[in-house]
């Protein structure tokens, strides 16, 4: 795409109105609900057009992305009128309206189904020994979800290869194959970007930073597993968060609020940051504060 001088590589309408498609189809619950509610997207390119030599939008090879989710220049004002008034005229709008607005937001059954999917394709999780009993002690925590209101939380303690990333992962994908809220943080970019890598771009958003959770509403998540949690910060605010987000709570405050069941993964004698406060002692002083039912300490050899 051209600014003036300078170019810059730009995705295609179709692709970027598909993610947005996709978010909202994964991530609010109205669209899992019966009566069903159809879902179309499509692209309106007011200031593109097609009769002035450029038509790249249109060439043959976005034919796939196209047919998905529609492309309108501005010479197409009718055809969009026409797109519109076929998905928009059979009534029941405010109704779909308030449904559409008042959703749950959590990740939807196929959503939770697709990442599990590709999380178990990568083919890494050979559990033994100790792993075993970390694994088997937290999916118990996470099954008597359903019998109490109380929070629970879970300390897995671990040195370098003692696998508990890949603990944390085998544990997601069953959690999501049981249909459970579950996402997974880090306070690391470069791990955390792997991941959203590995799942693809529909499921990137159930793995998330430890900074992530300042605006997340109380107990809105099922299980929260926090990797690496030794990268745990004082707070969550930085120069990049905006005035109305910032927050008075530490994070570790933040982290145990929004979820039912926290599992910490932590290995207190790796080199962290200054600004890195995360350790056992510190997780065990926010118990004395919180209303926590329960908690088990794991350690991996």
């Amino acid at each position: 795409m051209d600014y003036g001088r300078f170019r810059r590589e730009q995705a295609h309408p179709s692709l970027q109105v598909q993610g947005y498609h996709y978010d909202l189809k994964d991530f609010l619950t109205v669209f899992g609900e019966k009566p069903d509610i159809e879902l179309n997207s499509c692209a309106y390119c007011h200031n593109y057009s097609r009769d002035e030599g450029n038509k790249v939008l249109f060439l043959p090879k976005f034919r796939k992305e196209l047919e998905g989710f529609p492309v309108f220049a501005k010479e197409d004002v009718k055809a969009l009128g026409t797109y519109l008034k076929e998905r928009l005229s059979q009534g029941s709008g405010a109704e779909v309206f308030g449904r559409f607005v008042t959703s749950p937001i959590r990740p939807s059954k196929k959503l939770l189904e697709h990442t599990s999917e590709m999380i178990n394709k990568q083919q890494i999780f050979n559990l033994i020994d100790d792993q075993i009993a970390a694994y088997n002690s937290i999916m118990h925590r996470a099954r008597n979800l359903v019998k109490s209101t109380r929070k629970s939380l879970v300390i897995v303690k671990g040195g370098p290869g003692t696998g508990k990333s890949v603990i944390a992962l085998e544990v997601m994908g069953e959690l999501m194959r049981q249909g459970r809220s579950v996402f997974h943080a880090t306070g690391s970019s470069a791990f955390t970007n792997t991941l959203r890598k590995i799942v693809g771009s529909r499921a990137q958003r159930l793995f998330k930073f430890f900074n992530s959770f300042i605006t997340t509403e109380e107990n809105s998540i099922e299980v929260l597993i926090c990797d690496e949690a030794h990268r745990v910060r004082k707070t969550s605010n930085s120069r990049y968060t905006r005035r109305e987000d910032r927050s008075n709570l530490p994070q570790i405050d933040e982290l145990l609020r929004v979820a039912k069941l926290n599992i910490f993964f932590i290995d207190e004698n790796q080199i962290v940051r200054p600004e890195e406060i995360g350790s056992i002692a510190l997780i065990k002083r926010q118990l004395n504060v919180s209303e926590l039912r329960m908690r088990t300490s794991l350690n991996l050899n």
